[in-house]
């Protein structure tokens, strides 16, 4: 399945709205957007289409230069709001006249033009929207890149953006046909679904063909011990340490030992990444090694070239290719010792046996202790929190005792501003007290159903059962084959369980339970209600996974491994690209 039909259909919306405004024109453009709209579009592409000067849209510029039309190109949300109402009373009170073009992303809110509205200057701006939803990070990967959405959804309640996402499920659909069996894990999986539903017309009947047979719709909040977990992928792993936005990574200077700053596009359009992104960590050096030698060879190959056609062939076939992956060679070994330094710095090993013993369920009092150290030479506070919140997670909450202690000695190490973060963390569930009389904790201690599922799904390799890190099968691997992620457990036991009564036990598990929705499978036992598939006429092995709330790069390898592994084409969407750390700081209050 092609996903590049995606990017150019965004790219004629956005060429059709560029050409709807004729003349040149400056861009004021959200700095949330800059990233996904290079991924889309390009600043050389802007250019073509009339726009002259690009600025960034900040709250401290209250008037900019520029010729007298402008387009705001910003995310639908009050701030921004406020920011361009700003500039345009600030410019008119100095006598400037333009025609101003507000573009939301994705789609116009009615709070946003009351906003203007309100602000005295909705008489003044042309209102559009851009429908920038999920877009391609690469071959098999789609996000909306919409970080916020995480906290408006868990912890603010605010599910304005369930429309986004399920508006571009139905995008999806208008391309590459309805997808006959959805299930939907969690609450807000079930609420996209059915406003996918009402969103879509009622053909449904009437449409046989089909690419996607199966999408599976999944909360973040059904699973936070994953994005809990250090990840032991190089990709996951490039993520956590560099940060990756928008399938883009910032290899600092010193790093390369150059005069600035690279950046590295990580796309299967890169051989050596394609072949090393979902590898555990461990695997990677000796690929590394073993492709630079091969890579010197290649390169020496020349001084064995005798005629001058062979030479030609040389520079013109190969040696443009050659620099290319030796660049791409050489940033990668960079990047690898970063990580390893990085590690090392941080008792990477201790933290790791923590991890897996909390996971276990085995000598939590000496995984307690090294969390009080942790926080006694105060370490980085999110990975600490993070090691907080796998306890409690794993363990149905902390004891009152394990509790106050662990909280007093956070507090008192890193700032006493962290009592709003310990809140939003309760109210998620992530870090909670064991309080069976309270109705409230024990909506929490409901979500922390980990040992069960565990012993359910398989969660964590049984003691002496061997996983292999290279050329893995099974999905544990990503995290040193000490735990498979549930979410991926889910799907996977899905796939092999497709009558409903299998896997309803674990549905009761799960916050929000399992939703189903099926209308084609194959004939089985106890599967009357559904409807079968014509002799001859398989349901198509492309799964659609889509996570509300982010995706970490540890499920997607994973992911893929179970895609190779029972023959299936595997495509995740996502509302965003995730880490533990970036998910734990999304909601502290301290930044």
């Amino acid at each position: 399945m092609d996903l590049h039909e995606i990017k150019r259909i965004l790219k004629d919306h956005l060429t059709h709205l560029l050409e709807s405004m004729p003349d040149q024109k400056d861009l004021v453009i959200d700095p949330e957007l800059t990233k996904p709209l290079d991924r889309v579009a390009g600043i050389a592409f802007l250019k073509e289409h009339g726009v002259d000067k690009i600025f960034k849209l900040e709250p401290s510029q209250k008037s900019l230069p520029g010729r007298g039309k402008r387009i705001y190109l910003v995310r639908a949300n009050m701030l921004n709001m406020k920011y361009i109402a700003d500039q345009i009373t600030a410019e008119r009170r100095l006598g400037q006249t333009r025609e101003y073009i507000v573009i939301m992303v994705p789609r116009r809110l009615h709070v946003c033009e009351v906003i203007l509205e309100n602000e005295g200057v909705f008489g003044h701006v042309t209102l559009e929207e851009f429908r920038l939803d999920l877009f391609p990070l690469d071959t098999d990967l789609l996000s909306l890149e919409m970080h916020s959405l995480f906290k408006s959804f868990y912890l603010e309640g605010d599910y304005t953006h369930i429309h986004t996402v399920a508006s571009s499920l139905v995008t999806l659909q208008h391309l590459y046909g309805r997808i006959p069996n959805v299930y939907a894990i969690g609450k807000l999986s079930k609420m996209t679904y059915d406003l996918m539903k009402t969103m879509h017309d009622h053909e449904e009947g009437q449409q046989t063909k089909f690419s996607i047979g199966q999408l599976y719709i999944i909360d973040r909040e059904v699973d936070f011990v994953t994005p809990m977990c250090t990840p032991m992928t190089y990709e996951a792993l490039l993520d956590e340490t560099f940060g990756i936005e928008c399938g883009v990574i910032e290899l600092g200077a010193e790093i390369v030992g150059k005069q600035q700053n690279v950046k590295m596009l990580l796309t299967s359009n890169d051989p050596i990444y394609t072949e090393i992104r979902d590898c555990h960590f461990s695997s990677v050096f000796p690929f590394l090694s073993a492709k630079a030698k091969e890579l010197h060879a290649i390169h020496e190959k020349k001084n064995s070239l005798t005629s001058i056609g062979d030479l030609k062939n040389f520079v013109t076939q190969d040696l443009g290719r050659l620099k290319q992956q030796q660049a791409a060679l050489s940033h990668h070994i960079s990047a690898c010792e970063h990580i390893m330094k990085t590690k090392m710095k941080q008792d990477f090993e201790s933290a790791i046996r923590a991890e897996h013993n909390l996971l276990e369920g085995s000598e939590t009092r000496e995984c307690i202790a090294y969390m009080e150290n942790t926080l006694y030479r105060q370490d980085p506070y999110l990975s600490s929190l993070r090691l907080l919140c796998l306890l409690s997670l794993t363990q149905n909450g902390l004891t009152p005792r394990d509790y106050k202690t662990l909280k007093t000695d956070f507090l008192h190490s890193h700032g006493f501003e962290h009592l709003a973060t310990f809140f939003s963390l309760k109210k998620l569930g992530m870090l909670v007290e064991q309080e069976q009389t309270s109705k409230v904790a024990a909506v929490k201690l409901r979500r922390s159903q980990f040992r069960q599922l565990a012993n359910k799904l398989g969660l964590v390799p049984k003691s002496g059962e061997e996983v292999m890190t290279k050329n893995p099968t099974d999905v544990s691997y990503v995290f040193g084959a000490a735990y498979a992620p549930l979410t991926v457990k889910i799907v996977e036991y899905i796939l092999q369980h497709e009558a409903l009564q299998s896997f309803e036990d674990i549905g009761r598990m799960l916050p929000g339970g399992i939703h189903t929705h099926v209308k084609y499978r194959a004939a089985s036992k106890g599967a009357a209600k559904t409807t079968f598939l014509p002799v001859g006429q398989h349901s198509p092995r492309t799964v659609l996974v889509y996570f509300l709330g982010g995706c970490t790069f540890s499920e997607v390898a994973a992911l893929r491994t179970l895609a190779q592994r029972e023959k299936l084409q595997i495509i995740v969407a996502t509302t965003a690209m995730i880490t533990g750390p970036s998910l734990l700081d999304s909601v502290c209050e301290r930044k």
